[in-house]
């Protein structure tokens, strides 16, 4: 690691803990938290379950490629049937 990325690192860590700092700030009750105070637009709520359902088919897709083609299957690329 040299010392660009330990730039971009901490410069990252720096950004998400102004961000945490802000948000835990605004938060007061617990409703707050997990509805956002019901200030979210559709789009956000869309964005969100998009999110939560490619990262689930990563994580439950992946593995059955690696266990039905062997390791090349985790790949990518032309290869897939």
């Amino acid at each position: 690691m040299n010392a660009f990325d330990l730039v971009v690192l901490i410069a990252y860590l720096g950004i998400m803990l102004f961000i945490g700092v802000r948000a835990m700030k605004k938060v007061k009750t617990e409703e707050d938290f997990i509805l956002g105070g019901r200030s979210v637009s559709m789009i956000f709520v869309l964005l969100s379950i998009f999110a939560s359902w490619t990262g689930l088919s990563g994580l439950f897709g992946t593995p059955q490629y690696v266990y039905t083609y062997g390791i090349a299957g985790a790949g990518g690329g032309s290869h897939f049937r």
